[in-house]
């Protein structure tokens, strides 16, 4: 083999062990040390087992209806797994005050869950979303059908999650507020 091609095969490897719906510490790190505000959201996303697309959750800032729309982050997420995305701040906006996040597809439609207003100066912040689950409508082809969204509350599971895989991120955690109730999830039985 040659030098090219085992260098080629150790970058393929090293990006099969990346988990795609997450945010490198090497970046937090970087942020940090710059003291820049920011802006992590986090949850996860899922569809039925037997559905074969694959949700997005999108991040947009828009301050009104016949303003620009900026698109701050979208991810796609296969397999119900967590996410954690950087909000990235649009060049043309001084600071990043607000934004709001919708589930669905462009090939379908987007259901706004949530809408944020951030305070400048309120140094790095961790939103958690909730636990989504997107059910497509059972006939596409048909007007008038829904997609259904339905979110789960496991803030304390995912915090504690989040504060394990980043431990460099010192910014406040909190829910970010749904534009419906969340499913809440029941306390696990204590043992004595």
């Amino acid at each position: 083999m040659t030098p090219r091609a085992v260098l080629a095969l150790g970058i393929l490897a090293l990006a099969s062990c990346a988990h795609p719906n997450r945010v490198s510490r090497g970046l937090l790190r970087q942020l940090a040390r710059k003291h820049e505000p920011y802006v992590l959201v986090f949850g996860s996303l899922s569809m039925p087992v037997d559905s074969t697309a694959h949700p997005t959750i999108r991040f947009v800032h828009q301050s009104n209806r016949t303003a620009p729309e900026y698109l701050l982050q979208e991810v796609t997420v296969a397999g119900g797994h967590r996410f954690y995305a950087i909000l990235n701040k649009p060049a043309a906006l001084a600071v990043l005050d607000e934004f709001e996040a919708a589930v669905g597809s462009s090939n379908t439609a987007w259901d706004k869950i949530t809408y944020v207003r951030l305070h400048p100066g309120d140094g790095p912040l961790g939103f958690y979303t909730g636990e989504i689950t997107v059910t497509p409508p059972p006939a596409r082809n048909v007007s008038g059908q829904t997609m259904t969204v339905a979110i789960r509350d496991d803030f304390q599971n995912a915090a504690q999650e989040l504060r394990r895989l980043y431990p460099e991120f010192t910014g406040a955690i909190t829910k970010a507020p749904l534009l419906r109730a969340p499913i809440p999830v029941p306390a696990p039985p204590r043992l004595k």
